[in-house]
């Protein structure tokens, strides 16, 4: 396998804050990563969690490739008192 990274980024956004974003290739196939975090800073609980992985349909040139388009969403945060824990998560094919 070949995977090459073309742009990578993790930041601050704000206190509890985070935010990562990269885009690779693997094997011919685009793949968009974008995730980010909060958490409230006394507590320390994930207050939002959203994190989404897109991979592009493959190249017609690259050999034994079936999967079209595929898109996978996270979301997501940690329960306090009578508040549950909750995470959601979405995937989807195109092209197949």
């Amino acid at each position: 396998k070949l995977v090459r990274i073309t742009d990578a980024t993790v930041g601050q956004s704000g206190p509890g804050g985070m935010e990562f974003s990269s885009d690779a290739e693997v094997d011919g196939r685009a793949i968009t990563i974008a995730a980010s975090a909060t958490r409230d800073t006394t507590t320390r609980r994930v207050t939002a969690l959203d994190a989404s992985v897109d991979i592009a349909e493959v190249n017609e040139a690259a050999a034994g490739g079936t999967l079209g388009a595929i898109a996978l969403k996270l979301a997501g945060s940690e329960g306090s008192g009578e508040n549950a824990s909750r995470l959601t998560a979405s995937l989807s094919f195109a092209g197949s």
